[in-house]
């Protein structure tokens, strides 16, 4: 996981009693504990936070007995594990989503144009002349719809918050981008290749001021530093 949420509230609450030396080693265990998305080996915890003097790990010990629950050979949390669980549900929604709307688009173009015309002559008057390949194909180009682009509505029913929805539409029509059905099927998919869902792909591009996302694009801002690569990695503490 690239991003866990940071309850502000929660976390001051449950461990206002914790030292610096504590605190920074819960956060620690939680950016490791979401990098890895699953609980921590006993005998790693201390290399893979960097423990090294006698109060680091005193420290550790205190921390990893009153907020996590010892199974078998690892420290687990269960905040984390139900975040974590969550996180990967959206992931699998976003990529069935995603096939689907690919499953559907290649359907359509597949479909045979000669099934439809070939049942129409059938029911045709006999002294009506028949219809060249040419001139069908130009009828349907110009008797079939446009297909109509997605609306706020239909990102808010994906999860997308509603003002980061319409200042993206804002964004792609600006450039002249309807966003289509294959468009936002195409830009969950890249947002799932780096870890984000339908809401945080959205986001990120809004705070990027991009009409689109590609992985390729959120990879290179985040090797930069520059800002938007940085909303879309922070991490924060669960309790």
């Amino acid at each position: 996981m690239n991003f866990y949420p940071r309850h502000i509230g929660d976390y001051l609450r449950n461990t206002a009693h914790l030292s610096l030396l504590e605190h920074g080693v819960f956060t620690r265990l939680m950016d490791v504990y979401y990098t890895r998305e699953g609980p921590i080996p006993d005998d790693q915890a201390a290399r893979l936070i960097g423990v090294r003097s006698k109060e680091e790990r005193e420290a550790l010990a205190a921390v990893l007995q009153e907020f996590f629950v010892r199974d078998a050979d690892a420290w687990r949390q269960s905040r984390c594990d139900q975040e974590i669980e969550q996180f990967k549900d959206k992931q699998r929604k976003a990529k069935a989503s995603a096939e689907a709307r690919w499953a559907h688009t290649e359907r359509n173009a597949n479909a045979s144009p000669n099934a439809m015309r070939t049942h129409s002559e059938g029911n045709a008057p006999s002294n009506q002349e028949p219809i060249t390949k040419e001139e069908d194909s130009g009828r349907s180009a110009i008797a079939e719809p446009t297909a109509k682009p997605l609306s706020v509505k239909d990102l808010v029913a994906e999860g997308v918050d509603r003002q980061v929805a319409s200042d993206w539409l804002v964004l792609r029509k600006a450039k002249r981008l309807p966003l289509t059905a294959t468009a936002w099927a195409e830009t969950k998919a890249e947002g799932l290749k780096v870890g984000l869902d339908a809401a945080q792909t959205v986001a990120h591009a809004v705070g990027s001021n991009w009409a689109g996302f590609k992985a390729s694009w959120h990879d290179r801002d985040k090797a930069t530093g520059r800002p938007g690569a940085a909303r879309s990695d922070q991490v924060g503490v669960i309790v």
